[in-house]
C-alpha cells in the first residue's frame, strides 16, 4: 500500500510540475556574471575534490555530517545506531584513514585518531569538500582514503538583497520526538571608506528519545537507552577593509566553535541493557590574517583545540575520562610570476597533550611538517601539480611524502591521473595505553592513486538557462604496510601491532544530469562504488584472512538522487544500496545487502520581506530493517516536518 501511495505521489507531482505553463515566477534566476582568472586559485591539477554545492548543505541542514556524507559520497558510514558512533570507511580504509580538517585545521583526535561524523550539525557549516585520496594530502598525512575539510565563508553571511541584518530559524520536529533548532544571524557593519565587519552567529540544538521499533528474530522491540542531546555555537567575525583602506590587503578573521553533547549508549542487541552513556565536549578557537596584493599572498592561521570525553557504565562502574589539548600554528605563502605557474609554501606546527585514564601518566607528542608545491598549466588542455611534504615527529624525520598530479583536457573529455606516498603515525591511544600500548609500533605507511575519465555530453550555458549531462568514472588503488591492528595478547588483554599488509581497489563512477531553465529546475545523480579491500598477508598462525575482505568494508554501492521544483514547489527522492559486509576476517559471516529510500516535499511562501520553507522528510520510506554494524538495529520509516523562516 505504502509503495503504491510513493508511486501515486511521484507521478501525479511530475504531472503538475510539467502541466504549468505560466512562467512569470521562476524557481531560479541566473545572472549574468564576469568571469574573471585568478593565478592564485589552486586547481588541484590531477586530483579530485568533490565540493558539495548548496542543494546538498540545505537539504541536510538539519542532519548531520555523516548523513549527508553517506548519501552524497562514495564514503561508506559505520553507524552504531542512531544515537552512537558515526565512523566513515572511505575505499576500502579505516576511519583513522580519513583526515577532518576545519578552515585547515586537523580535527581527528590525538589519542582515537578518528572523529565522530555524528557530532557535526551540517547546519553549524558553510562548506563540505572532499578530497579523494591523495588529495588530502595538499592539508596533512595520513588520509589514505582521503579528507573531509569543513569551512565557513564569508561570502555567504549575508543575504541575497545585500542587508546589513538576516535571520534564518530552522525548526524541525520529527519521529521518536525528535526536536532540532538552529538559528542563524548574519550581520554586517561598514565604514563607507574604510572598513566592514561581518559576523555570524549559529546555535544548535537537538533532543531524541530515539524510542524506536526494529524487529530481531520475527519479534518486534523497542529500542531503549538511545537517547541524545546536543547543543552547540559557533561565532565569526570578519574584518575586511576596502580598497580605499590602507589595510585594503588585508583580511582578518576569528572562530569560536563550543558544542556539547550527552548521549545514553544502547548496547548490542544480544546484550542486557547497561546504564552507559557518553558526553562529548569540544571547544575550538581560530584566529587568521591573510594578505594579499596581485600575484601574491601570504596567510598565517593559529589555533586551540579541546576535546573532553566522559565515558559512564553505571552498571559495571566505570568512569573513563579523555581530555585533549592541542595547539597548531600555520603559515603558507603563494606566489604566481605569471598565469600558467603557481609556487606554494607552508610551515605547520601541532602540540598535542592528553589526559587519559587510561594511561599511567600526561603524554604528549610534537609535530612540525614543511610542503612546497608547483602547479603548472602550460594550457588549457594541460596542467599538472607536484606536492612534496616532509614531517617531523617528536624530533624524529618521518617518510618524505611526493604526490603528482596531471590533467589533461580535449574538448569534453577530461582524464587526471595521480600517485603519491603516505603515512599515518600511531594514535598515543596505540602507544601508550596501560599496561598493553606500544611504544615501539611503526608508522603505517604506502602508496595510492588514481586514474578517472569525464565526458561531458552537454554543457550549455546562457543568461537564463543551463543543461548539462556528463559522465564520470574513476579507478582507485592504494596499498599500506605494517596496517596497525589491536590484538588477543596475554591474560585477555588486547594489544596494538603492525600486523597487515592491505591493498585497496575500485571504481567510482557517477552520472550527473542538471537542467534550469525560468521554467523549472531538475537535477539528477546516479553513482556507483566497487571496493575491493584485501589483508594481503596472514596476521599469525593458522590465520585465514588472507587475501579476504576487509570487515565491514562493502563491494558493492549505489547512490542516487533526484530533485525538482516549480515556482515555489519542490520534491527530492534519494535512495542508497549497500551490499553484504562481512563481520569476521575469514568472511563466513556477514550482514546481508540493505536498500533505503527517502522521499522529501516542499513549499516556498513569501510574505512581505520575510521567507518561510515548509518541508516533509520521510526516510527509509519502505520501512528496512537492516544493521549497519552487527547487533545495532538501525531506525525503520521515520518523518520529519521542517519550517525554515528567514527574515
Amino acid at each position: 500500500m505504502l509503495k503504491t501511495f510513493f508511486l501515486l505521489s511521484f507521478f501525479f507531482i511530475s504531472h503538475f510540475i510539467l502541466s504549468q505553463n505560466n512562467v512569470q515566477d521562476s524557481v531560479i534566476q541566473l545572472n549574468t556574471v564576469e568571469i574573471k582568472s585568478n593565478s592564485l586559485e589552486e586547481k588541484a591539477a590531477g586530483f579530485e575534490i568533490q565540493k558539495l554545492d548548496s542543494l546538498a548543505m540545505a537539504s541536510y541542514q538539519t542532519s548531520d555530517l555523516g548523513r549527508l556524507l553517506s548519501y552524497r559520497t562514495p564514503i561508506f558510514l559505520k553507524f552504531y545506531s542512531i544515537s552512537g558512533l558515526a565512523s566513515p570507511s572511505f575505499r576500502g580504509t579505516s576511519a583513522g584513514h580519513t583526515q577532518v580538517f576545519w578552515e585547515g585545521i586537523p580535527l581527528n583526535s590525538p589519542t582515537l585518531g578518528q572523529v565522530d561524523f555524528s557530532l557535526f550539525p551540517v547546519g553549524l557549516l558553510d562548506e563540505v569538500n572532499v578530497h579523494y585520496g591523495a588529495a588530502s594530502l595538499r592539508y596533512g598525512e595520513g588520509g589514505f582514503g582521503g579528507g573531509i575539510s569543513l569551512n565557513h565563508n564569508p561570502k555567504n553571511k549575508t543575504n541575497e538583497n545585500k542587508k546589513d541584518f538576516s535571520l534564518n530559524w530552522i525548526q524541525s520536529i520529527g519521529s521518536f520526538k525528535t526536536l532540532k533548532q538552529i538559528l542563524i544571524a548574519s550581520y554586517s557593519i561598514s565604514n563607507s571608506k574604510q572598513l566592514q565587519i561581518k559576523a555570524t552567529s549559529r546555535i544548535f540544538y537537538k533532543s531524541a528519545k530515539n524510542n524506536y521499533s526494529y524487529n530481531y528474530n520475527g519479534e518486534t522491540f523497542e529500542r531503549k537507552r538511545a537517547a541524545t542531546k546536543q547543543k552547540g555555537i559557533v561565532q565569526e567575525f570578519y574584518l575586511l577593509p576596502k580598497n580605499t583602506s590602507k589595510l585594503s590587503n588585508h583580511q582578518f578573521s576569528a572562530h569560536f566553535w563550543l558544542q556539547d553533547a550527552n548521549r545514553e549508549l544502547p548496547p548490542p542487541i544480544t546484550v542486557p541493557i547497561n546504564k552507559e552513556t557518553q558526553d562529548d565536549f569540544s571547544l575550538r578557537n581560530l584566529l587568521q590574517w591573510k594578505y594579499k596584493k596581485r600575484n601574491f599572498e601570504v596567510s598565517t592561521k593559529a589555533g586551540y583545540l579541546y576535546d573532553f570525553l566522559e565515558y559512564k557504565n553505571e552498571t559495571a562502574d566505570i568512569i573513563s575520562k579523555t581530555k585533549n589539548y592541542s595547539y597548531h600554528a600555520l603559515s603558507e605563502i603563494k606566489y604566481a610570476p605569471h598565469q600558467k605557474l603557481l609556487l606554494q609554501t607552508g610551515v605547520r606546527i601541532r602540540q598535542d597533550f592528553a589526559d587519559v585514564d587510561g594511561y599511567n601518566q600526561r603524554h604528549s607528542q610534537a609535530q612540525q611538517s614543511i610542503f612546497g608545491s608547483i602547479e603548472y598549466s602550460p594550457s588549457i588542455f594541460f596542467q599538472t601539480n607536484f606536492l612534496a611534504r616532509q614531517v617531523v615527529l617528536d624530533n624524529q624525520f618521518q617518510a618524505f611524502l611526493p604526490s603528482l598530479g596531471i590533467n589533461l583536457i580535449r574538448n569534453n573529455l577530461e582524464i587526471k591521473v595521480n600517485v603519491a606516498r603516505n603515512f599515518r603515525a600511531p594514535t598515543l591511544n596505540d602507544r601508550y595505553w596501560f599496561p598493553v600500548g606500544n611504544p615501539d609500533l611503526k608508522n603505517e605507511e604506502g602508496w595510492n592513486g588514481e586514474f578517472s575519465a569525464k565526458y561531458d555530453f552537454i554543457n550549455k550555458m546562457n543568461t537564463n538557462k543551463m543543461t548539462k549531462l556528463s559522465l564520470s568514472s574513476l579507478y582507485f588503488w592504494a596499498n599500506i604496510d605494517d596496517w596497525i591492528l589491536w590484538s588477543p595478547a596475554v591474560a585477555g588483554y588486547w594489544r596494538p601491532e603492525n600486523l597487515r599488509s592491505v591493498f585497496s581497489q575500485g571504481i567510482e563512477s557517477n552520472l550527473n544530469f542538471k537542467k534550469i531553465t525560468p521554467n523549472f529546475t531538475i537535477e539528477s545523480t546516479i553513482s556507483y562504488t566497487y571496493t575491493n579491500s584485501k589483508n594481503l598477508k596472514p596476521i599469525r598462525d593458522l590465520d585465514e584472512s588472507e587475501g579476504k575482505q576487509l570487515i565491514y568494508t562493502p563491494f558493492h554501492q549505489q547512490k542516487s538522487f533526484v530533485y525538482g521544483a516549480y515556482k515555489s514547489q519542490f520534491l527530492r527522492i534519494e535512495q542508497q544500496f549497500v551490499g553484504k559486509r562481512f563481520t569476521t576476517t575469514t568472511n563466513t559471516e556477514y550482514l546481508p545487502s540493505y536498500f533505503l529510500a527517502n522521499f522529501s516535499m516542499g513549499k516556498t511562501i513569501n510574505y512581505r520581506k520575510t521567507k518561510f520553507i515548509l518541508e516533509l522528510n520521510c526516510q527509509n520510506i519502505f520501512n528496512y530493517q537492516y544493521q549497519s554494524m552487527a547487533f545495532y538495529p538501525m531506525v525503520g520509516r521515520s518523518f520529519e516536518l521542517v519550517l525554515r523562516t528567514k527574515f
